[in-house]
């Protein structure tokens, strides 16, 4: 069951009606289904040709299982389909079967949704689904995915289509499994990495991640031998959920308190994918697992139970203990009252952070928080909060992809475990010239005499009323006059007040405004005169790169306001303030800015210069690649015992011992004096 996927729908092309042919589907088995009796749907969107339902015979070793086959089912014959027809597959339960009445269908369990041809192109499917919340529908005893297997039965199969082709039987010298979510400034360094793991070193790189950025990692890795970089789903929706109305009223909370609060929450809001995750890498054997910071706990677990060294790849580096910051950066413009500051500087410490985060980890409720997915795997338990505090005092190898001139040089108290390396960017070969709209619009306006401006928020739930207010005031009020670029990304087009449209409007018509959505940092960003960003890794490393003053605003979450803190230290920004108040600021920041002569300007353009031009991706190989080549002891998470305890422990270690079973010190101590199950097969040994 390694070959188990979930689609993305692709992009649909323009329909040849001459492709169209019939598609003969044969529905083989169930496996790890939440309830026993299930329907299998299959449709096609927009189609007039209705529903098609599969149901298990329910008898001999089908009857209540949660696995069944579908031997006595008939193929499934879809008549006149496209190639760029979409499929779907919907699992629904029949609770009346338990009593063997047939009765009506009871709950959609999950869809899954394949473009045609990218659905023949394996002569099998191994799917699984997404319940309504983006969630991978998993059988909740065992904690695995729910699986659907299906052939494509067409004989003959259309003419014109893709002909199915058997999964690549490539060996690899290392496979290194990567986990992360989040948003895409989350994903694209993990892309970048594999890219350089597979192109450099020839390994092959599993990406595990939510399912809406399958698309995007194909795109950026289609150039690569088939199957070198693969993807599997995590579950989960981060972009939807924070467009959800209490997700933004959150986040657009300035407050410390809530700062912190969203901070603690970061990997307890990602412990839905902990099953998904454990299967890929129970199921696919990886050499090595890298993850990001919101991965950490899943990451562990899955390293202690199934013998994974582990290597973190941090792009939020504020999470690891230092005297040198405290967990959230606290911004303190416009108090006044010093109890206000030092309220404030308590709210955003490690001692705060470390409640909360074991508030969040260890909620109250029974069969939730990090204490149940450590003992479904039967392991040693760990106080909730302290995961950082844990990998470091384990010396858990982590790589911090940031240049250290731009980080103020590595912290006293970080150990050899931690390297900082360099920013590392992925450079897509296919958009790495400027569309027109940018460059026209650039050239015009300088023509003029018109310094340039970006504002860019990246997928921050800063709506476009705000953006294009401040960019009219930027507009009126800065001298010399700006032009301004506004990246309004995915937002809606949404309506904006009638008197801020016919102005924005009259700025446009003047070559003084332009909307856009995308477009290549690398290539933007040193054009520019002035950076206005979100504060992101990502953008702050692209704007320091390209030598040009930078003003931080936005929400600030998390690390945008570490990131703040840096570039105002670095000497190229005058500080930050939140979107709610940046109109007090914009006006003087930008002209202070936009002067090639003030200390902002020279300060950039003398960092760029120690920054370099490198893309990243070297540096971050070679270190990510030295931890995984040398991965030495796995963690121990013994807890101080007694002395009766330890003898304890160690006798039954060299009792199992004894029997010849290999025993790892993390599981021998940590299984509650249950004995450690045999490593699954294939798996090479990672003990000392």
């Amino acid at each position: 069951m390694g070959n188990v996927e979930m689609a993305l729908v692709q992009p649909e092309a323009v329909k040849d009606p001459s492709l169209a042919g019939d598609l003969t589907l044969q529905v083989e088995q169930a496996f790890h289904m939440p309830d026993a009796h299930v329907s299998v749907e299959i449709s096609i969107r927009n189609s007039e040709q209705g529903v098609t339902e599969v149901h298990p015979d329910g008898t001999g070793e089908n009857k209540n299982s949660h696995s069944p086959t579908y031997k006595e089912a008939a193929p499934v014959v879809l008549r006149k389909v496209n190639p760029e027809d979409v499929l779907i597959f919907a699992l629904h339960t029949h609770p009346g079967k338990k009593f063997g009445l047939p009765g009506p269908k009871g709950k959609e369990l999950g869809t899954t949704e394949w473009r045609v041809r990218d659905f023949v192109r394996r002569p099998v499917r191994a799917m699984v689904f997404n319940d309504k919340d983006a969630n991978i529908v998993m059988e909740p005893k065992e904690g695995k995915p729910a699986t659907l297997q299906v052939r494509v039965a067409s004989d003959p199969f259309p003419a014109g289509w893709p002909a199915p082709q058997p999964q690549p039987t490539q060996t690899y010298p290392k496979h290194v499994m990567m986990i992360t979510r989040g948003t895409r400034g989350d994903v694209q360094p993990f892309a970048a990495l594999a890219r350089g793991l597979a192109e450099r070193l020839g390994w092959r790189i599993t990406i595990c991640t939510e399912l809406r950025y399958k698309e995007y990692l194909q795109k950026v890795t289609a150039d690569l031998p088939p199957g070198q970089i693969q993807f599997r789903p995590s579950g989960g929706d981060t972009s939807k959920k924070i467009e959800s109305t209490v997700s933004k009223k959150a986040m657009n909370t300035s407050t410390h308190l809530m700062q912190a609060l969203m901070l603690s929450r970061s990997e307890a809001e990602f412990f839905g994918s902990e099953g998904a995750l454990f299967h890929w890498a129970e199921t696919l054997k990886p050499d090595s697992l890298v993850y990001g910071f919101t991965m950490a706990n899943i990451a562990m677990i899955i390293s202690e139970a199934l013998h994974i060294p582990i290597v973190g790849f941090i792009l939020q580096p504020s999470v690891i203990p230092s005297e040198s910051y405290t967990p959230v950066t606290p911004i303190t413009e416009g108090m006044t009252f010093p109890g206000r500051k030092k309220i404030a500087e308590i709210r955003c410490s490690e001692g705060v952070q470390k409640n909360l985060k074991h508030m969040m980890e260890a909620p109250p409720l029974p069969g939730t928080g990090l204490h149940t997915m450590r003992k479904k795997h039967h392991l040693h338990d760990i106080p909730a909060g302290r995961t950082w505090k844990v990998l470091m005092e384990q010396k858990s190898p982590c790589v911090v992809p940031i240049h250290p001139v731009a980080f103020n040089g590595k912290p006293a108290d970080w150990g050899d475990n931690v390297k900082l390396t360099e920013f590392i960017f992925l450079r897509d070969k296919s958009q790495q010239t400027l569309d027109a709209m940018y460059t026209d619009f650039i050239e015009k306006a300088k023509a003029d005499g018109h310094p340039v401006v970006l504002m860019a928020f990246s997928s921050m739930p800063v709506s476009r009323e705000e953006i294009l207010t401040t960019a009219a005031l930027i507009v009126e009020k800065c001298t010399p006059q700006p032009a301004v670029i506004a990246m309004m990304g995915s937002r809606p087009a949404e309506k904006i007040g009638a008197d801020l449209e016919k102005r924005v409007e009259g700025f446009k018509a003047r070559g003084l405004l332009l909307e856009g959505k995308a477009a290549p940092f690398g290539q933007l960003l040193p054009r520019m005169d002035c950076n206005i960003i979100h504060g992101g890794l990502g953008t702050t490393a692209e704007s320091m790169r390209a030598g040009k003053p930078v003003l931080v605003t936005g929400i600030l979450l998390m690390d945008q306001r570490f990131w703040a803190k840096q570039v105002t230290e670095l000497g190229i920004s005058p500080g930050c303030s939140h979107i709610d108040v940046f109109d007090k600021h914009c006006v003087e920041w930008v002209t202070q800015a936009l002067d090639p002569d003030g200390e902002w300007a020279r300060n950039a353009r003398e960092l760029a210069a120690k920054l370099g031009d490198s893309d990243g991706v070297r540096e971050n190989v070679e270190a990510v690649a030295e931890f995984v080549n040398n991965p030495g002891p796995l963690m121990d998470l013994r807890e101080p015992e007694g002395r009766m305890a330890r003898v304890k422990s160690a006798g039954r270690n060299l009792t199992a011992k004894a029997k010849g079973v290999l025993v790892h010190p993390m599981q021998s101590l940590h299984r509650k004096g249950r004995e450690s199950p045999p490593r699954p097969s294939g798996a090479e040994d990672k003990t000392p």
